[in-house]
């Protein structure tokens, strides 16, 4: 009988852990919410990019037998340096220069022994520590600035997808399973591991769902973290024990009925059969994409139909752009599609294939010819951007700050 009592006494305080596990923390009402509507969609609209962009520089990551780059699969600028992430078939490494482009270390400890990774599912930097830390399969893996292995924290049990660091805090995105069908998808943890906050309970068939594999739910500006769910109209901010809703980016029309989205989370992986169709349709798949946010601008991307759509919001003056591609003019370079935002600025990559068509354009028109009627901002590009490019080089980061508007 005593057996019999212990065991109901454990299972109790079980059953009560796992119903804590899903009590969502109560919302700090924000009077100050702010809302933006999207409440006009043109197909595939391009907007002049001198009308948004008002000035521009190039960074050149240098190439040597350390630092040649395949792919630029996520970006950081921190601590006055650019940190580049290659997470190829092929290479999987952290990558970091000077802001002019200089070579400074890198991380690449791919191996299966200690101080190594298999696979980096994401990557931050902690300018105050000189600190990057990889995640690799829900373990964070610490290096030094020359790219040493300091120390590796086990988060194995939280089944991390995505972090951010902020101010000695880890913010993290988990895929986190309990008994019930909610479970807490947030995690904040102290830089020893261990775990000061969860929130946010998500169903489980969320967490997986086919169509959002590139979806952003965490981005930082200053000592500000905020998150954004799937098919979720609100950006939160994180507090110290609470989510507070920060902005509110209503689609309107667009935006994809909950109903409708509830039967396709019940089809699993059958409903990338349906891609094309939801393509198709006049919504937002599904919702934000992609934010950023400063003490200005609310910067976002989503998906309608087969193109990506940016919407720029001004906090001051309440105005937005919302347009599909830039077009380069004579005096800016760059692709047509934006990578991503923070603070002031918006990002693009120019790959030298891009950048080499256009030397050889302006060559054919007579740019090095001194008797030629050309702009000094042509010239000076031209000497600093094209001139010496090579097709082997690693691809150019534009770097454009914003016009108020």
């Amino acid at each position: 009988m005593r057996n019999q009592c212990l065991v109901f006494c454990l299972f109790s305080i079980f059953i009560s852990c796992n119903n804590n596990e899903v009590s969502f923390k109560s919302l700090i009402e924000n009077k100050n919410l702010i809302k933006f509507s999207i409440n006009s969609i043109s197909d595939n609209p391009s907007i002049e990019v001198d009308s948004l962009i008002d000035s521009i520089y190039y960074i050149k990551p240098q190439v040597s037998d350390n630092s040649l780059i395949g792919e630029y699969s996520k970006i950081l600028f921190e601590d006055n340096k650019v940190f580049i992430l290659e997470n190829s078939k092929t290479n999987k490494a952290v990558y970091a220069f000077a802001m002019d482009g200089k070579f400074l270390f890198n991380i690449n400890a791919r191996g299966d022994g200690p101080g190594e990774y298999v696979s980096i599912h994401d990557f931050y930097v902690d300018a105050n520590n000189k600190q990057v830390g990889i995640l690799d399969r829900s373990q964070i893996l610490k290096y030094d600035y020359k790219g040493k292995f300091i120390g590796k924290l086990d988060l194995r049990k939280y089944l991390v997808k995505n972090i951010i660091y902020n101010n000695n805090f880890i913010y993290a995105y988990t895929y986190s399973y309990c008994f019930e069908n909610k479970c807490h998808n947030l995690k904040v943890f102290n830089m020893q591991g261990e775990l000061v906050y969860s929130d946010y309970p998500l169903e489980k068939s969320l967490q997986d769902f086919p169509l959002a594999s590139d979806k952003i739910y965490l981005n930082a500006d200053s000592n500000k973290v905020f998150f954004n769910s799937l098919n979720n109209d609100t950006i939160y901010r994180f507090e110290k024990d609470h989510l507070t809703p920060e902005v509110v980016v209503d689609f309107a029309e667009y935006k994809y009925p909950d109903d409708e989205f509830h039967k396709l989370l019940d089809k699993g992986e059958d409903v990338i059969s349906e891609l094309s169709y939801l393509r198709d349709s006049k919504y937002a798949l599904f919702g934000i994409n992609n934010f950023s946010l400063t003490s200005d601008y609310l910067f976002t991307s989503f998906f309608k139909g087969y193109t990506v759509y940016y919407a720029l919001f001004s906090f001051k003056t309440k105005n937005k752009r919302i347009f599909s591609s830039l077009k380069p003019s004579d005096n800016i370079l760059i692709t047509p599609r934006i990578i991503f935002a923070n603070d002031h600025f918006i990002y693009s990559i120019l790959d030298t294939e891009y950048l080499d068509w256009h030397k050889r354009h302006e060559e054919s028109l007579g740019i090095t010819d001194p008797h030629k009627d050309f702009s000094k901002t042509l010239i000076d590009r031209y000497n600093y951007l094209l001139k010496d490019i090579n097709i082997d080089d690693n691809a150019v980061i534009a770097v454009m700050k914003f016009k108020s508007f």
